[in-house]
């Protein structure tokens, strides 16, 4: 919802959100997401976080995020607006 909402913002016509183009966004997401995930860990917690991804155990993964990251609510919310941000940035260049 969030990645349609924000192709929405940059200018995609509702047909277009039906393509590829949102689920390339939404790799392109996940990706920020797990790397920022990434640079808050441990290098021990890391190399977990880092099985359960490569497992596609995603639910282990983000459990474990918001077990060793402060403030995990918050620090999601930036990621996903930051993204946000620099997405419609790009957008309109």
């Amino acid at each position: 919802m969030v990645v349609k909402n924000m192709m929405l913002q940059a200018g995609f016509a509702s047909q277009e959100l039906l393509s590829d183009v949102v689920e390339e966004t939404m790799e392109v997401l996940l990706d920020r997401i797990v790397t920022s995930i990434e640079m808050k860990l441990s290098a021990q917690d890391r190399i977990d976080f880092l099985e359960y991804i490569d497992a596609n155990d995603l639910e282990s993964a983000f459990a474990l995020a918001k077990k060793k990251i402060p403030n995990y609510t918050l620090f999601y919310q930036q990621v996903l607006s930051d993204f946000e941000d620099e997405y419609l940035a790009a957008m309109k260049e």
